[in-house]
């Protein structure tokens, strides 16, 4: 029975030994796997704290170039009387800083001119042509300048003493271009309208 007894030990000792080698061998690998994994986590966060901060240094060049462009960019307003009772708003126009009143015009209708020794004189906007009687004029809102030489204000509203050509825009102006009977009306015109 002793013997027996003793068997059962060495059995036991044996299947716990295989057990502890089991246990340590599955420790080892686990082990090893977690500090795989550490340092592969270790990595990706290292190659993705470097693509943040490269995407942050792309976002602040791009917020540069789009202040940049900002600065190049005028919005302007552009009303066109036809003179029939028709009116026609393009609010927040955008033209390129430097541009002048005949540019932004052409960005929103189609124009005829001819140019002169006095520069560029509008002769039609969306087929609507000056006539004996009728031409087209136009005006600035809230603004008159001393280089626009001499020119005539009616209440806000400043009509250049120059072409269209040879006024240079400021962000937010706003123009009115009117096709106007002078011969009927006479001068000045009336202040444009927005209704």
């Amino acid at each position: 029975m002793w013997c027996a007894h003793v068997r059962v030990e060495r059995v036991l000792l044996i299947i716990f030994l295989a057990w502890a080698i089991f246990m340590t061998g599955l420790f080892v690998y686990y082990f090893q796997e977690l500090t795989f994994i550490r340092k592969r986590y270790a990595d990706v966060l290292s190659a993705y704290n470097a693509t943040l901060e490269a995407y942050k240094r792309l976002v602040e060049k791009l917020n540069k170039t789009i202040s940049e462009y900002e600065r190049m960019i005028l919005r302007v307003n552009i009303l066109i009387n036809y003179g029939n009772g028709t009116l026609r708003w393009h609010n927040a126009t955008r033209v390129l800083a430097g541009s002048t009143a005949f540019e932004a015009l052409g960005k929103v209708a189609r124009v005829n001119s001819t140019t002169g020794a006095y520069g560029v004189f509008i002769t039609g906007i969306d087929g609507i042509s000056q006539n004996s009687t009728c031409f087209w004029v136009f005006a600035v809102y809230k603004r008159c300048e001393a280089e626009w030489g001499m020119s005539t204000k009616v209440d806000d509203w400043c009509f250049p003493g120059v072409s269209a050509d040879q006024v240079v825009l400021k962000d937010g102006d706003t123009l009115a271009f009117l096709f106007y009977n002078y011969a009927k009306k006479g001068w000045p015109p009336p202040k444009p309208t927005a209704s």
